[in-house]
Order: structure tokens, then sequence, then C-alpha cells
């Protein structure tokens, strides 16, 4: 960001290359709900912590990131049109092509889940054998818009296409020894 005077998405960057799926996937509801890119911006969404643990910023002596080594938290404002809120704990769905049930039925979605399970039973389907063939494949990916149901959620990402030196409010920067 200090270098080219924005943040943008590197899709050379992701953990595995199974991943790169629900990217685009996401992509694509991002272009839904805020446009497409502007021109010079890859289509490939960057991430943010809009609330961490129901903080509205995450602590960086927090568990959770002390693995990490010279690092910096960067504080951003962002206008709300630019970007794309979802739960952190559900994105989980997309990432690994799985069915989200949903978490807000009385039950936590478990009969929703089970039903699921059973369908692909009765039409001779394990649970591993993914990609699912139509009507699962639909059926998986209708679930995911579930991510975005961030109403009470402890961990809600914010995805935009690029972040902006401008955006920025606030760093800091942590050594661990």
């Amino acid at each position: 960001m200090k270098r080219e005077g924005r943040f943008i998405g590197r899709p050379d960057l992701i953990d595995s290359p199974d991943f790169k799926q629900a990217y685009k996937w996401l992509a694509d509801r991002m272009e839904e709900r805020i446009g497409p890119p502007p021109d010079g911006v890859p289509r490939w969404p960057v991430w943010a912590w809009r609330r961490w643990q129901k903080r509205p910023k995450p602590r960086m002596d927090d568990k959770g990131f002390r693995h990490l080594r010279d690092h910096v938290l960067v504080s951003l404002e962002v206008p709300d049109e630019t970007v794309v809120l979802s739960d952190f704990n559900s994105w989980h769905a997309p990432l690994n092509d799985w069915y989200l049930a949903d978490e807000r039925a009385r039950d936590q979605g478990m009969a929703e889940d089970e039903a699921f399970e059973a369908d692909l039973t009765a039409a001779g389907i394990r649970m591993c054998d993914r990609p699912y063939p139509e009507p699962f494949r639909s059926r998986v990916r209708k679930s995911w818009q579930r991510i975005f149901h961030v109403a009470g959620s402890d961990y809600i990402q914010a995805t935009a296409w690029f972040f902006d030196e401008k955006h920025v409010v606030d760093e800091n920067w942590f050594e661990y020894r």
C-alpha cells in the first residue's frame, strides 16, 4: 500500500488452489452488490475485519495473532458502498464447498443439514463426492448466500476490490520476540 498507494488482491497468494473457486464465487457476489472493480484493479477480493470477537477491531496480543512476527494493524475507514460484509465462520462453507444450513433456525440448522444429507444419500451421493451434481450443486451454492447474514456475528469480514492509502486512519506496529 505504501509503495503503490493501494492494496489489491493477488490470486497467487492463496493458500490452496482449491480455494480459487470460492474466491471467484465471492467476487461474483461482490460485483452484484458493489459493482465491478475499477479499471486497473483485479477482480479479486481483499479482506479486512469489521468485527473481531465482538470488538470493532482485533487486538494484536490475542492468541490468534501471536504467531505473527513484525506486523502492522492498519485501521481503515472506507465507504460502506465499497465493501461487502460476511460472516467469517460461514465463509468456510464456500471455501470448502460445503452446504450451509441456516444457523439462525431454532435448531441451529440441524434439521436442514440432516435433510440435505438424506437427499444426497437417497440420490446415491456421498458427502465427500464434491462437486455435487445438479440439483445439489445449485442448492449448495444457494445456501452460501447465508454468509451475508451478519446480524449477531462475532466475526465479520469486509471484502473490497482494494483499500486505498487514503482509507488509512491508524497504523499500529507490533514486534514479538
